[in-house]
């Protein structure tokens, strides 16, 4: 399917193609550490309470430990009153440390939504048990040198009940610890190979987008071209040096590619200038008929020159004979003039003449017979041929 994009318009969709595919890798990698850093610090929270949870009993564990033994030390050295002093005071205080790191468990476990039965249970076995030692350490007797053992027999095995409720919270919450441990870790893995996997999908499909669209940008530019761009650049060389006669290679079905168009511009520069040549061999006949017709031109023309010269001469005493035939002309028109000038004056005194004929005629203004005017006009004839071959 043949489409309207410029191979401009093909590489730019190239380009967004890159950048997009770029972006989504980038996109999918901070939303992965965006999504699985939000879940590792909500997670190291909750290990970080945990810790502080698992500390707070294990060191409610040894500081039981250590009122145990504070309270065994007072039994077996307690009768140096000074002895018997310090560890009393070593029980107590280890009592109340073990009392403030229940109670900060049992905050903890509040705080992690987790159910402190077992620390009310454990501090109530410790009240239990610190009540009923420091019953026996009043009860001791520095002076007596078997208190220690008297007061020991009494209490044996109180301490197992609390010990184990004891050992039971400390094996529970560090297996609870090394559960989410293992949880977050194993989060993390699958969260890594969730992103890797997402990473290396977009990277296929993008790498996949942009051989497909190297692939079709290449063949939309080859078959544009019509073989390899340094082939084409070569026969433009050649074919702009002048040289017309260089063979140029064309698949079987190409008609619209570059080197086609230069192949068909190739045969009709040649048409072209076989046409010039063929035009040159006519115009160099076509000269040589032009100069012997120009050499006959100038014999004609030398020819006429003298023709014209006599025709000159002609011209100029056929001139001088309109000249003096103006002239004549001139005075016979005069003479026109005065004959003409004569016939009037001649036709006045004529009539008068005849005014004066008849005057002299008729003088009495008698009617005249018949006879008499046929002769006065015969007369009046005669006159008049007088007077006109006078």
């Amino acid at each position: 399917m043949r489409t309207n994009l410029t191979t401009a318009n093909r590489l730019w969709l190239f380009a967004i193609i890159a950048i997009l595919g770029a972006a989504s890798i980038g996109v999918n990698g901070v939303l992965t550490i965006s999504s699985s850093s939000k879940t590792t610090h909500n997670n190291l929270e909750t290990i970080q309470l945990k810790s502080k949870n698992l500390l707070a009993i294990e060191n409610a564990k040894m500081n039981l430990l250590l009122q145990v033994k504070a309270f065994k030390d007072a039994l077996i050295r307690g009768n140096d009153p000074q002895n018997y002093t310090k560890y009393n005071a070593e029980f107590k205080q280890h009592r109340e440390a073990v009392h403030e790191d229940l109670v900060e468990a049992k905050a903890l476990m509040k705080e992690l939504n987790i159910g402190s039965e077992k620390i009310d249970e454990l501090a109530l076995l410790h009240n239990q048990l610190s009540d009923r030692y420091q019953s026996a350490l009043d009860k001791f007797d520095t002076k007596d040198s078997n208190s220690g053992q008297k007061i020991d027999l009494m209490v044996k095995g109180i301490d197992r009940p609390a010990l184990a409720a004891m050992d039971t919270l400390v094996e529970t919450s560090e297996k609870e610890y090394g559960t989410l441990i293992t949880e977050q870790i194993s989060f993390l893995d699958e969260t890594s190979q969730s992103a890797l996997s997402q990473s290396l999908a977009i990277c296929f499909t993008i790498v996949l987008l942009i051989i497909v669209m190297a692939l079709w940008i290449n063949r939309n530019v080859m078959s544009q071209l019509g073989g390899d761009p340094a082939y084409a650049a070569g026969i433009v060389k050649s074919i702009s040096e002048g040289n017309l006669t260089t063979a140029i290679t064309l698949k079987s079905d190409d008609k619209t590619s570059l080197l086609a168009q230069m192949h068909t511009m190739q045969i009709a520069l040649r048409g072209v200038i076989e046409q010039i040549r063929d035009a040159s061999h006519s115009l160099v006949s076509s000269s040589q008929q032009l100069a012997a017709s120009s050499h006959q031109v100038a014999v004609s023309s030398t020819l006429q020159s003298d023709t014209s010269a006599t025709i000159a001469a002609s011209v100029e005493e056929l001139t001088y004979g309109i000249s003096q035939v103006s002239g004549s002309a001139d005075e016979a028109h005069q003479l026109s003039s005065n004959a003409r000038d004569a016939s009037s004056s001649g036709a006045i005194q004529m009539q008068k003449n005849i005014t004066d004929i008849k005057t002299l005629l008729n003088p009495f203004k008698k009617p005249l017979s018949p006879c008499t005017n046929w002769d006065l006009n015969r007369k009046k004839s005669t006159v008049l041929s007088v007077s006109f071959k006078k």
